[in-house]
This record gives C-alpha cells, sequence and structure tokens, in this order.
C-alpha cells in the first residue's frame, strides 16, 4: 500500500481534536472517505515514524490487525503545525507532484518549513 500524505495530514488533525484519556481513539468513524484498513495502515505509520502513539489491537472476529491512535507526539505536533495552514500544504504537495511525486517524511518537513518561513517572513527566502 502506498503512503497517503493527506490522510497522513488528517489524521494528525483528526487527533489534535479528541481529548487525551490515555486509551485509543476511534478516528474511523470520523474519516468516513477512506477504507478502514487504509487508517489503520496509516496510523501504523504514523505510529512507526514517531508522529503519534498507537495502540496495535486484534480484531479476532475478523482476523485483523487494528492500529488505535492515542495521541500525536511532540514530532507529531510540530509536522501538524508546519502542515496546518491549507495555502502552505497545497504548495508543498504541488512541488512534491511536480518533481518526485513522492518523498521521505524529512523532505516534506523541509519543504513545509520553507513555505511556513516564507509566509511569516516574506522575502527571507
Amino acid at each position: 500500500m502506498k503512503r497517503d500524505m493527506e490522510l497522513v495530514r488528517k489524521i494528525l488533525i483528526e487527533l489534535e481534536k479528541m481529548d487525551y484519556t490515555g486509551g485509543y481513539n476511534d478516528i474511523t468513524g470520523v474519516l468516513t472517505d477512506y477504507q478502514e484498513r487504509d487508517i489503520h495502515y496509516h496510523v501504523m505509520l504514523l505510529h512507526e515514524g514517531g508522529l503519534i502513539q498507537a495502540l496495535k489491537t486484534q480484531d479476532i472476529g475478523k482476523g485483523l490487525t487494528l492500529w488505535r491512535p492515542i495521541c500525536l507526539t511532540w514530532q507529531g505536533h510540530e509536522f501538524l503545525d508546519l502542515s496546518r495552514n491549507d495555502s502552505v500544504w497545497s504548495k508543498a504537495v504541488d512541488k512534491v507532484k511536480d518533481t518526485t511525486g513522492s518523498v521521505p517524511l524529512e523532505v516534506w518537513k523541509e519543504l513545509l518549513k520553507q513555505y511556513v518561513k516564507d509566509l511569516i517572513l516574506p522575502g527571507s527566502g
């Protein structure tokens, strides 16, 4: 399955809105435009990437591994702060699509940092 950065951003945005209880949050009911398996896969990726804390569970009846988000990490908040602005996000998405189509998370961060910096300090780049 290919990583979907739009879904990554949406998961972070929705998770930030949820109360921290120490338990997991059900994010699949909020992101109804996506298949549950895609959401669980991206929650796993976000957990492995250190952007969120998540819990791996099993649906024994369906024989599925499920990933349940708990909360954003510091790095998750940092990435969300960089990607929150729709204009900044759109510029980054367009740049990636126009060049390689896919880049590592660190490149996303650097690109977003530059666009945020340009937004806050015009003419600094």
